[in-house]
């Protein structure tokens, strides 16, 4: 999947095209950043079209947008606000820039009473009744702590911790390629890690020495305090707290039926038949499956956000420690989205550590 960047460069030639040869581009997209840029939008719902119309048409139409499970550009919803607030602000904004014009001129002309052409000042270190601190201007802000979260103790280990990593792909050959350099991560236990980058940034080659699918060329990986050169550490054991879901998961499945799909990894641990029976359920219920519906549907008649759900029951069922995801949300729509944020947000209340590869901010 094309990051943000990638992205952008390949619709610029499209746009090019269309401005500069008379090309004309009919894209399809589940980004409502790019549908802006277009002349005219059609979205979709159930085989019908349910709105049709130039982007500021479209746009304003919030509520019809949010029903029919769609995401709504940040900039429209913010313009809407401003008019509400501010009767004289634009509703039908679509860019920053536009937004900043807008502010501008609503300044000049003294539409806002709070501003007025004045500048206000606030004393920092007024006594405000509401306030529990004081503002020292000569006092640097202590830093940001880099890798533990606030509210884990400060003495606890991380479950995964990599030292100094340096990994090479084709090392030793005229196409070698150093993949990542002198990488240092912690993941304690509890947390959600988001691991952020461009594509090609090192982001998944990184996350593959969590659970030792690739080996470092130097430095430590250490999981679950057992150090990964050791030779005589069990990688299968390791493997089964630390789960990898990876990009695109549903190219992991390859049972007909989900429910045996699921139940793979459990029964190559030499379970019981009640108990991996239990295990399958229980996965299939954290992901928003629901057993009795889904376990004996074909694999592969399910939609892309189903068919992903498969892919991590599949990997929850083996009862990692760790889940470490690469993408989860990548190709999917606004609202396959959600919910499958929502069911991997709601692991971290049953104890289950979270890395997540993303190249969604939000």
């Amino acid at each position: 999947m094309l990051d943000p960047q990638g992205r952008k460069e390949v619709l610029d030639i499209a746009w090019r095209l269309n401005k500069e040869r008379g090309v004309t581009v009919i894209a399809v997209t589940h980004f409502m950043c790019e549908a802006i840029q277009a002349d005219r939008i059609i979205i979709m719902d159930e085989g019908q079209i349910a709105l049709q119309g130039a982007p500021r048409e479209v746009f304003q139409q919030i509520d019809r947008l949010r029903e029919l499970h769609l995401d709504v550009p940040h900039v429209s919803e913010l313009a809407l606000a401003m008019h509400q607030q501010f009767p004289g602000f634009p509703a039908d904004l679509l860019t920053p820039e536009e937004v900043a014009e807008a502010v501008a001129n609503c300044c000049e002309e003294g539409q806002w009473p709070i501003v007025n052409g004045q500048r206000s000042t606030v004393d920092a270190n007024e006594d405000y009744p509401n306030a529990d601190h004081t503002l020292d201007r000569d006092t640097p802000s202590p830093p940001l702590p880099v890798s533990q979260s606030p509210n884990l103790p400060i003495s606890q280990s991380p479950l995964l911790s990599l030292q100094h990593v340096v990994h090479y792909y084709m090392r030793d050959t005229p196409l070698e390629v150093m993949a990542i350099s002198d990488i240092n991560i912690d993941v304690y236990p509890g947390e959600i890690v988001g691991v952020l980058g461009h594509t090609g940034s090192g982001k998944s080659t990184a996350i593959q020495h969590f659970n030792g699918l690739l080996r470092a060329h130097d430095g430590r990986v250490v999981v679950l305090d057992q150090d990964l050169n050791d030779p005589k550490v069990d990688m299968r054991a390791v493997r089964r707290q630390v789960g990898l879901v990876f990009q695109m998961p549903e190219a992991q499945l390859f049972e007909q039926y989900v429910g045996d799909d699921v139940a793979y990894g459990p029964r190559k641990q030499g379970l019981s038949r009640e108990e991996v029976r239990a295990r399958v359920q229980h996965a299939m219920e954290a992901v928003g499956l629901p057993f009795a519906e889904f376990k004996d549907r074909i694999t592969f008649g399910l939609s892309g956000g189903q068919m992903r759900r498969v892919a991590i029951a599949g990997v929850l069922a083996l009862e990692p420690r760790v889940l470490v995801l690469d993408e989860p949300t990548a190709g999917l729509d606004p609202q396959a989205r959600r919910q499958l944020m929502r069911r991997i947000l709601d692991l971290q209340a049953q104890g289950i550590t979270l890395v997540m590869i993303s190249h969604n901010m939000e």
